[in-house]
């Protein structure tokens, strides 16, 4: 199971019996401070992902997203230098399921 500790900014997983498995801190996160203080967050099996509320070029390679695990970390960068917008992220089974507004159009994303 997935808690977020709300005071720290800490993630970690627990068992079933509360037993912390795995910890990430907050602060560890080596990244642009905006994205993990004001952008979307999805707490997952392996760590959490981070993404920018909003971005004028989406194509810089810092990314628009960022993976910070328990034991590796990914960016994640768009292909187009497009604004985009980050409307929601939600876990669903396998992936994360991402609404977006990219230059003015909306869609859906899945993020494995």
């Amino acid at each position: 199971m997935g808690v977020w500790d709300t005071e720290s900014g800490a993630y970690r997983i627990e068992d079933l019996a509360g037993n912390v498995d795995r910890e990430s801190e907050r602060g560890l996160v080596s990244m642009n401070e905006d994205i993990v203080q004001d952008g979307h967050r999805v707490g997952l099996q392996g760590g959490v992902l981070h993404l920018e509320s909003w971005m004028e070029n989406a194509s810089v390679p810092e990314g628009f997203a960022r993976f910070e695990g328990f034991e590796d970390t990914a960016v994640l960068t768009w292909e187009d230098a497009v604004g985009l917008s980050i409307v929601n992220a939600i876990s669903v089974p396998g992936a994360v399921a991402v609404a977006y507004v990219a230059d003015g159009r909306a869609g859906v994303m899945g993020l494995r």
